[in-house]
């Protein structure tokens, strides 16, 4: 309800809460992660994540580490529940999309180390995304949602930032999880700093290519290449020979250097059969 509607609890309803999160534990996992849901959904959720993450840390106690840790980071204002805390309230309010706010930086502590330029988190995107998978499997979040949201953390920090990139990506992740990925890294630029001073300029320009890759019908995926496996094996390979033709062919067309033309991919697997590259 405080998250839905920004009711504030009466003083001792609060500490009542707070006194007795423990016997959370004795409820079950499906209500747990129902109220965790419908929670993450609501307009005024960063308050209510800043002011009880320790109720949170009953369930998930991967949040405890990230309670006041510091960042020392020039990049961003705040601790990392703060800025985690602030990241879901940024975000288009789709399930999965603030899921993946909840979790993404729950590595950072884990990885963190400190030079003279101040603090860095290197993999904590992919150690994340392993973190995520055990924390949804925990609360027995559906299979098809755990596995998107585990995907967009551990690419929260990738931008895509050419055309072949897009592409690529567009073919692994299809329309809808790529638009997800998007908004993820939106509410993340959002939540670094109190005057957002950092452009969206790259974002803007992902989307734009993701407009265009769509509205030219451009090949993204092996289904879409004007060939397929029964122009492989005519051209004399066989089997895993077969796949890994195909996806060299895949690479080549999403990088810009081959045509999807029926003709010209008959010609380039020819040129591979007598180079004997596979």
């Amino acid at each position: 309800f405080c998250a839905r509607y920004g009711l504030q609890p009466e003083p001792l309803t609060d500490a009542a809460m707070r006194a007795a999160a423990g016997s959370l534990r004795k409820i079950s996992v499906e209500r747990i992660f129902t109220e965790l849901c419908g929670m993450l959904t609501g307009e005024h959720i960063t308050g209510v994540l800043l002011a009880y993450p320790h109720v949170l840390t009953v369930w998930i106690p991967e949040i405890a580490p990230c309670i006041g840790f510091s960042q020392h980071s020039r990049y961003h204002d705040f601790p990392v529940w703060e800025h985690i805390a602030r990241s879901v309230g940024c975000a288009e309010r789709d399930l999965t999309v603030r899921m993946t706010m909840l979790l993404h930086d729950l590595a950072k502590p884990k990885v963190y180390h400190q030079d003279g330029r101040g603090g860095h988190f290197p993999a904590h995107a992919p150690r994340g995304a392993a973190m995520a998978d055990q924390i949804l499997k925990r609360l027995r979040c559906d299979n098809r949602m755990r596995a998107e949201v585990c995907r967009l953390v551990a690419l929260h920090r990738d931008i895509p930032g050419s055309m072949p990139a897009v592409r690529r990506l567009l073919g692994q992740l299809g329309e809808e999880t790529f638009r997800r990925l998007l908004a993820v890294q939106d509410a993340d630029r959002l939540s670094k700093r109190r005057d957002t001073p950092d452009s969206r300029a790259q974002i803007d320009r992902a989307e734009a290519m993701l407009t265009e890759c769509l509205s030219q019908g451009l090949c993204c995926t092996l289904r879409e290449l004007a060939v397929n496996g029964k122009d492989v094996m005519a051209a004399g390979f066989s089997g895993e020979q077969i796949g890994s033709v195909l996806h060299a062919l895949l690479d080549e067309v999403t990088a810009g250097t081959v045509e999807n033309e029926r003709d010209v991919l008959l010609r380039y697997i020819e040129k591979m059969q007598c180079r004997g590259n596979m």
